[in-house]
């Protein structure tokens, strides 16, 4: 099989020849080959020297929060932002002049040794008087067709061929939309319900737009962040279930109604919520944190779901990838994919992206393994 088909048919719950080895190490890959400046040769180039199965993420709608540069993101706002370095630090400050009125925000990202930088922190949120702020927040939600690259998709599709798979990407509904920080968010939920169900609704209309316009555009695989509304983030199952859940099942209708494949994802604890997305008919369920760092027990896991969906991830990338060694690695690797392999319908990967710190001889590890003990 190629690259593509073990994919395609591991997420369709079949068996394919091995388990696909999807190992996503975008920031790994980052400083490992920093001196290749864009990211889908260094795809290509991790695919050659280690061997995993290419799983790219696609260009989503640049959502601003991890984007605080001044180029609009639609046509009708225009925006003025101040940046300046202090402390090891990027700060960006925002005025967001729209329609409705202007808002005002400041960022701030720790500057890495790759020369990259963590993701932004918001120290001062956009929404400070919801009265006055939230008719204004639906002008911070992207346009589809101003903000996603189609034509990158296309240019990846292309190289990337039968190496691996290019998903279709988006964000949930409160995900990384740049309103408030992930407190204020909780504390608003119990203290004004109504304008936290207002700003759910804002968000997953955009989220609905951007995955609508991918899917008329031909993707059939799409990959949804959902860390923001994870129980590791704080929500409780009644709160999730009343607010985010009704979206979910949205989502997943409207990817299914054009036969495509749906990836949920939370990089977190997930174990309260799993009967949640599942019975919303989600088609793939990553990333499976194992303890103790997450709470995705795999024998558990397998055993509850694994007829139900295809399950993708299952290793700490910290802990037992970044910090095991080559030896433990590989054992790990034998042991984990004693329990997930049996039957066909898991992919391999870790619980978030491979760390730039990661010695490249575990990541070979890793990978070796996976294709070792892999093997149908």
């Amino acid at each position: 099989m190629t690259s593509r088909e073990r994919m395609m048919t591991a997420m369709r719950r079949g068996t394919p020849d091995r388990v696909p080895v999807a190992a996503r190490m975008g920031k790994f890959m980052r400083k490992y080959y920093a001196h290749v400046p864009d990211m889908l040769t260094r795809l290509l180039m991790a695919h050659e020297e280690f061997g995993n199965d290419i799983f790219a993420y696609g260009p989503c709608a640049p959502l601003p929060c991890f984007a605080p540069v001044g180029t609009p993101w639609r046509d009708d706002v225009e925006v003025e932002i101040r940046h300046e370095v202090r402390d090891g630090m990027n700060w960006w400050e925002r005025t967001i002049h729209t329609p409705a009125g202007d808002l005002h925000d400041i960022k701030r990202a720790l500057i890495i040794e790759t020369g990259s930088g963590s993701g932004p922190e918001i120290v001062e949120p956009l929404v400070k008087d919801f009265s006055r702020d939230l008719p204004r927040i639906v002008y911070m939600m992207p346009d589809p067709k101003k903000t996603i690259d189609l034509a990158q998709y296309a240019r990846m599709d292309e190289a990337i061929a039968e190496r691996g798979i290019v998903v279709g990407t988006t964000y949930g509904c409160i995900d990384c939309r740049d309103v408030l920080t992930q407190a204020d968010f909780l504390v608003l939920a119990h203290d004004d319900p109504g304008a936290f169900q207002e700003i759910v609704r804002i968000g997953g209309e955009a989220m609905m737009a951007e995955t609508r316009y991918l899917l008329e555009a031909g993707r059939r695989v799409i990959k949804c962040w959902w860390f923001y509304t994870s129980p590791s983030a704080g929500w409780s199952p009644s709160i999730y279930e009343k607010m985010f859940l009704p979206w979910v099942h949205k989502h997943v209708a409207l990817v299914h109604d054009y036969g495509g494949i749906y990836i949920y994802y939370d990089d977190g604890k997930m174990g309260r919520f799993i009967d949640f997305y599942v019975d919303a008919g989600i088609d793939v369920l990553m990333t499976l944190t194992p303890p103790p760092m997450g709470d995705a027990d795999p024998r558990t896991i397998k055993e509850k779901y694994g007829h139900r969906v295809c399950l993708m991830g299952g290793f700490d990338a910290v802990n037992e990838i970044w910090l095991g060694t080559p030896e433990k690695i590989r054992r790990t690797v034998e042991q984990r994919l004693s329990i997930y392999k049996p039957g066909g319908g898991y992919i391999m990967d870790g619980s978030n992206i491979i760390p730039y710190e990661t010695p490249v001889e575990n990541v070979r590890a890793f990978i070796q393994a996976g294709r070792d003990f892999g093997q149908y």
